[in-house]
């Protein structure tokens, strides 16, 4: 599947960076055999402390050009995630994967990945949590698609008036009809 994603992709003259998980079972060894035979090209580290949180982020860039078997001709490099430190003063370890058609620096891929991250945080999490999204029984395709849009419009309307928790701009508005509708204004 994620073969034929890839060549969809670059037919179609996209680029991509996608998370690899270890399904991919042979692509995800000749990584990791890739890893231990090649110094990374470009190695990016970031420590960051927050909510109770040490982590020291270490991304390294491998090139594949020519190293992976034919089928992953459109893999151009390989990114190493590592996350080590302390959540809640328990240790953590963390490694991810990527691959992308890209050639870029390890700055440039640490950046392009936590900002996706802020996306699927800030509203893929918040449809599924807060409005329950995945839960939704709704089964006709036009009937769920106009209500995600709808949580869209009152997730930015929420927003765009201060709301920064939208659980607590849900209480707040609940039993508040004017000032509900005085955020269409």
């Amino acid at each position: 599947m994620l073969k034929k994603t890839i060549q969809l992709l670059l037919k179609q003259g996209n680029d991509f960076l996608i998370a690899l998980k270890g399904n991919q079972g042979k692509l995800f060894q000749s990584l990791l055999t890739m890893r231990l035979e090649q110094p990374a090209q470009q190695i990016w580290q970031a420590h960051e402390v927050s909510r109770n949180r040490t982590i020291t982020r270490t991304v390294r860039v491998y090139p594949c050009s020519g190293r992976l078997e034919p089928m992953w001709s459109g893999i151009r490099t390989a990114i190493c995630i590592d996350q080590m430190g302390t959540r809640a003063g328990k240790p953590y370890h963390q490694r991810r994967w990527f691959i992308s058609s890209l050639s870029a620096s390890a700055a440039q891929f640490a950046h392009w990945i936590r900002h996706h991250w802020q996306i699927e945080n800030g509203l893929h999490w918040v449809k599924d949590v807060v409005f329950q999204e995945d839960a939704s029984r709704l089964t006709h395709p036009n009937v769920a698609i106009n209500t995600s849009i709808c949580r869209n419009i009152v997730i930015n309307l929420l927003r765009q008036n201060g709301f920064t928790s939208l659980t607590q701009a849900l209480r707040t508005l609940a039993h508040d009809i004017s000032r509900l509708l005085h955020l269409t204004q």
